[in-house]
């Protein structure tokens, strides 16, 4: 296939309550340069746009924001479009690619009178890869256990206390506090600790966008619902796979969390006893919905990687093992291009390095993956292969079918 004169876009889609960036801290670290950089060649043009999804909306409203999203940026010069979706937005992708669906028949509406509404169509039509990252394909534990929680309830919550005159001068005493703790009790040097990395980052943008940001959140947790197994279930009878569309998946998962781990950091140490307690949550699966039949296939393609020298990280995977997030044998979708030890958030760029920009990252647990830099860029190479598959590049190494619509009945 000739490469003269492409135009490639990609769409990087955040899951749930993602973001584009929040503060100073970007949902995708890193990594639309690391895709540019792998698409680039002579004579090709690529395009990477990071969207910016309704946080925790139902999965139909994400996908029609995604459709805004893709109308703002798509090029009808373009001679291919591709969607890669981490957790949450990789059953976004799926929903607006799905044919005839309600936000596609909305399109075809709109499309006599409606330029924003024929780009999207053009985009549709254009698409040659739909990549998901982490994605309950058949949900997470861990949404129903958010609505046992009445996680709704308390954010709405949260949102009106944000609200209260006084409240942010309050909450930036408590945040110096904290500060002044994670300084003293850690011994970390000044700005490489989890407490200065969020505080750093995120909070360092206009209190305002925090607000705003939680009240969206706030108005709209469907997605909760539809995360869960029996939601999924209901998902994958209704979404079908476009024809013309390649659809790949990326697996993680870590390690079982041990009951102690090495960290100067206490508010690290915090989140990481949370992260265990939630690990073993999300390993129990509702026996009515069970999750991908794969997990033997997964198994196998992270043990030929692993034994081959390609650095995916030591996992041991079982039908208990997740990222902390999404169950892995959740994961599987399409073509299976890896799997990773990796937690929900060291796939996206959130594991401990220093960014591209010379900022130090953090990450928000220890999760027992020793996710790196190298694994980082290979997790993303896979992808980038299976995007370019068109473009008569080398495939990604493992390209284990599997039917999309396969799950135990």
């Amino acid at each position: 296939m000739s490469t003269e004169n492409e135009l490639v876009e990609v769409f990087l889609v955040p899951g749930f309550l993602g973001f584009e960036s929040l503060g100073g801290l970007d949902y995708f670290i890193d990594v639309e340069d690391l895709v540019k950089q792998k698409l680039s060649a002579p004579g090709i043009t690529v395009n990477v746009y990071p969207t910016e999804p309704k946080p925790a909306a139902s999965l139909y409203r994400r996908a029609a924001r995604l459709a805004e999203e893709v109308a703002d940026h798509h090029s009808m010069d373009a001679t291919s479009v591709h969607f890669v979706g981490h957790s949450t937005g990789g059953l976004d992708i799926r929903l607006l690619l799905s044919p005839e669906n309600a936000v596609e028949r909305e399109l075809k509406k709109k499309a006599g009178g409606d330029e924003r509404a024929r780009s999207v169509l053009d985009a549709i039509q254009k698409t040659r890869s739909a990549t998901s990252v982490a994605t309950p394909h058949f949900g997470s534990p861990i949404a129903s256990l958010a609505l046992r929680l009445d996680a709704d309830l308390i954010v709405r919550r949260l949102s009106k206390a944000l609200e209260r005159p006084g409240l942010s001068v309050f909450l930036a005493k408590v945040l110096d506090l904290a500060g002044l703790a994670t300084s003293l009790f850690s011994g970390l040097p000044r700005g490489e600790s989890f407490y200065d990395w969020i505080t750093g980052d995120v909070l360092s943008g206009p209190p305002e966008k925090i607000v705003e940001y939680v009240q969206h959140v706030a108005a709209d947790t469907g997605a909760l619902r539809n995360l869960t197994q029996e939601g999924a279930d209901l998902a994958n009878a209704l979404l079908i796979d476009r024809p013309e569309v390649r659809y790949g998946s990326i697996i993680t998962g870590t390690p079982k969390p041990g009951w102690f781990v090495k960290t100067d950091d206490p508010l690290l140490l915090l989140n990481t006893a949370i992260y265990g307690r939630v690990w073993r949550i999300v390993a129990k699966e509702n026996p009515n919905y069970p999750y991908s039949p794969l997990s033997q296939d997964i198994s196998r393609i992270h043990a030929d990687d692993f034994e081959s020298g390609y650095d995916v990280g030591k996992l041991q995977i079982d039908e208990d093992t997740s990222d902390g997030v999404v169950p892995t044998a959740s994961q599987a979708y399409g073509t299976i291009l890896g799997v990773f030890a990796s937690d929900h958030l060291d796939c996206v760029g959130h594991f401990p390095h220093r960014r591209s920009d010379g900022k130090q990252v953090t990450g928000w647990v220890r999760s027992g993956a020793a996710f790196n830099g190298d694994r980082f860029e290979l997790l993303w190479a896979r992808v980038c292969d299976f995007i370019a598959a068109r473009q008569e590049v080398r495939s990604a190494p493992h390209q284990t079918a599997m039917p999309a619509s396969a799950r135990k009945l």
